[in-house]
């Protein structure tokens, strides 16, 4: 199975957050990928189910973890265990690698 780009859905998360998502839920239940922009803040968040991974493509910013503030760059990997809150700020490029795939009932914001 292939994912194109040119072909995927893109979504406006909010005012700062864009993300084309290359799998659903449809396609696969085990994890899904998207690739997100983002050019200022995306708050706190808990996913109470899935496990994330946010591998940062372009440019800088801060991952926030649990109690911890990453400072994250170009071709770093943040690993985010289900239940833990996280937020972005910053002007990045990135992936999102969720497993189990992403539900929306599972997030809630903080």
């Amino acid at each position: 199975m292939i994912f194109k780009a040119k072909e995927m859905p893109v979504n406006q998360i909010d005012a700062q957050m864009t993300i084309v998502q290359y799998s659903s839920v449809d396609h696969s239940k085990k994890f899904n990928v998207v690739k997100g922009v983002l050019s200022g803040k995306h708050g706190l968040t808990i996913n109470n189910r899935s496990d994330r991974a946010y591998y940062i493509l372009n440019g800088n910013g801060k991952v926030t973890v649990g109690e911890e503030i990453f400072d994250v760059g170009k071709d770093d990997l943040v690993i985010i265990p289900s239940g833990f809150a996280h937020g972005l700020v910053g002007d990045l490029e990135f992936l999102i690698i969720t497993a189990p795939a992403f539900d929306p009932a599972d997030e809630e914001s903080i």
